[in-house]
C-alpha cells in the first residue's frame, strides 16, 4: 500500500481551531504512517502555503517541518509542492530581493503579467521573478537542493516532472502565472512546456501512473488549456489531477471527472482549505489520505472534514 497525503490552502491564523485541527493532523500522520516504511508515503501540497499579507513562509516552515517529522518522510524525496495565487509575492515582498540586482524589477512584473496574461509566453522568466521567496521557501524545507542564485533558477515554481521513488512520475504545475488575488477562472499554466517532450524525457516513465498537480481546479483554467492538458494527460498516463484553490470540496460530479478520451475519465481532486479558521463562514477544511493498492492498482480517497462543534 502507498499512502499520499494531499492537502491545500494552508492559510495559517492563530486561532484554536487552527491549533486544533493542526494537532489532529499532526496526530494522525503519526498514527497512521510515521511506522511505515519510506517508500510508502508521500505528502503532497497544492499551493497557498501562506496569506498574501504575510511577510515570510516563516508559519509555513514550522508547520511543514512538524509534518514531515509526523509522517516520517524525506522531504528531498516525499513532498511534492506547487504554487498557488497567495505564494506570489507583492511588491513589498519583492523590493529587497531584486531592486540591487534588477534596478527597474517593477516594470518586469507588470509587464511580465500583462503579457503573459495575453498568452505571450516569451515574458515568463520575467513573471518569475514573483515567485522567487517561494522558491526559497521550497528550497530550505529542503525539498529542492540550494542553489547560487535563486533569482534565476526557479525550477520550484515552473513546469516540471519528478519521479517519486520509481513509481510515480509528478507533473508539477504552477496555475498561478496571471493570478490577481481575486479572479478564480481563466487561469493559465505554462501548457507550451508541459506538453514538450523535452520536458518528460528526463523523467517521464511511461510504465508509470502520473500524478498532476495544480492549484486551480482543472475546470477554473481557460478553455484551450483544459484541452492541450487533457491531451497530454492521456499520452502521460496521467491517473489524476489533485488541487485545491476553492476551499470547497468540488460535489459537481461534471467536475470532478476530466475527459481524457471518448471513454477515459480521470478525477479532478479538489481538496478542501487546509488550515481552520474561525472568522472563516465560506470555506470546508480538511485534506484527503488516498490509498493506493500497488497490486490491484486500486486508489481510495479518503477526505476528513473538520467540524470544530
Amino acid at each position: 500500500m502507498v499512502t499520499i497525503l494531499h492537502i491545500s490552502d494552508l492559510h495559517f491564523t492563530r486561532d484554536a481551531a487552527m491549533h486544533n485541527m493542526r494537532e489532529v493532523l499532526l496526530r494522525q500522520a503519526r498514527e497512521r504512517v510515521h511506522d511505515r516504511p519510506r517508500g510508502e508515503k508521500l505528502l503532497v501540497v497544492t499551493g497557498d502555503f501562506h496569506n498574501f499579507w504575510a511577510p515570510d513562509y516563516a508559519d509555513a516552515t514550522k508547520f511543514m517541518g512538524e509534518l514531515i517529522e509526523a509522517m516520517d518522510i524525506d522531504p528531498a524525496q516525499d513532498v511534492f509542492g506547487i504554487t498557488g495565487n497567495h505564494d506570489v509575492a507583492d511588491d513589498k515582498v519583492l523590493e529587497p530581493i531584486l531592486k540591487d540586482k534588477i534596478p527597474d524589477w517593477k516594470m518586469h512584473k507588470i509587464a511580465a503579467l500583462n503579457m503573459v496574461g495575453s498568452g505571450n509566453f516569451d515574458f515568463l522568466d520575467w513573471r518569475m521573478e514573483a515567485f522567487v521567496p517561494y522558491c526559497a521557501f521550497a528550497r530550505n524545507l529542503g525539498v529542492y537542493p540550494p542553489v547560487e542564485d535563486p533569482i534565476a533558477d526557479t525550477t520550484p515554481a515552473r513546469v516540471h516532472v519528478r519521479r517519486w521513488r520509481d513509481k510515480l512520475n509528478i507533473l508539477h504545475l504552477n496555475t498561478a502565472l496571471v493570478a490577481d488575488g481575486g479572479a478564480k477562472d481563466n487561469q493559465l499554466a505554462d501548457v507550451t512546456t508541459a506538453t514538450d517532450h523535452e520536458l518528460w524525457r528526463a523523467w517521464h516513465r511511461d510504465d508509470l501512473p502520473t500524478l498532476a498537480l495544480g492549484h486551480n481546479s482543472f475546470y477554473d483554467l481557460q478553455k484551450g488549456q483544459r484541452d492541450a492538458l487533457a491531451a497530454m494527460f492521456a499520452q502521460r498516463n496521467v491517473s489524476a489531477y489533485l488541487c485545491g484553490d476553492t476551499h470547497k470540496v468540488e460535489l459537481d460530479g461534471e467536475k470532478q471527472t476530466i475527459y481524457i478520451g471518448r471513454q477515459t475519465h480521470i478525477p479532478n481532486v479538489v481538496s478542501a482549505k487546509g488550515v481552520a479558521d474561525l472568522t472563516d463562514n465560506y470555506s470546508d477544511f480538511g485534506y484527503y489520505w488516498h490509498e493506493w493498492d500497488e497490486d490491484s492498482d486500486r486508489v481510495e480517497a479518503l477526505f476528513y472534514r473538520w467540524r470544530s462543534e
